[in-house]
């Protein structure tokens, strides 16, 4: 807001802009023919809390809702987990690609979970765990929210790149 009023625009444009904005990877719902994924790129505690707030705020019971969750080994893993996983009975622990990731074995320990070797696996056992019409939850790393968006939009993607 403050820059589109720095650069001159009127309030009704920016109003306008925040209400269309679309932001893929953020609460992103998507509707596929097994049922239900968020994606949501949190990859810190501010972004698992506001997550966990949208989940929360749908109701849903956990048993209902599988995380499918990996993080970059220099992310606060333990606390985003201590944060979501209550929210689901069922937890897929995957490393992203790109940088070094946090091992799944060491945060199944944290809070018990599967392991999945690939983000493909990791989407395959949440929604086995959750059925059709539970929710899969995808979180905790951009490079694995960015990987699960093209397997299940059927897009191509580069190679995930870190710097």
């Amino acid at each position: 807001v403050a820059l589109g009023r720095a650069i001159g625009l009127a309030d009704p444009a920016i109003a306008t802009g925040l209400r269309e904005a679309h932001w893929p990877g953020r609460l992103e719902m998507v509707h596929t023919a097994l049922g239900d994924v968020l994606l949501d790129a949190a990859h810190n505690l501010d972004g698992a809390q506001a997550v966990a707030s949208a989940l929360s705020a749908r109701g849903l019971s956990p048993s209902g809702v599988a995380l499918v969750f990996g993080a970059m080994a220099d992310k606060d893993a333990p606390s985003m987990l201590t944060v979501l996983g209550p929210l689901a009975a069922h937890r897929v622990y995957v490393p992203p690609e790109g940088r070094k990731a946090a091992d799944p074995a060491a945060l199944a320990e944290l809070m018990p979970g599967q392991i999945a070797g690939h983000a493909a696996q990791a989407l395959a056992m949440g929604r086995k765990a959750v059925g059709p019409h539970g929710l899969v939850v995808v979180t905790g790393s951009i490079f694995l929210v960015g990987a699960a968006r093209a397997l299940l939009l059927g897009l191509e993607r580069d190679p995930a790149v870190a710097l």
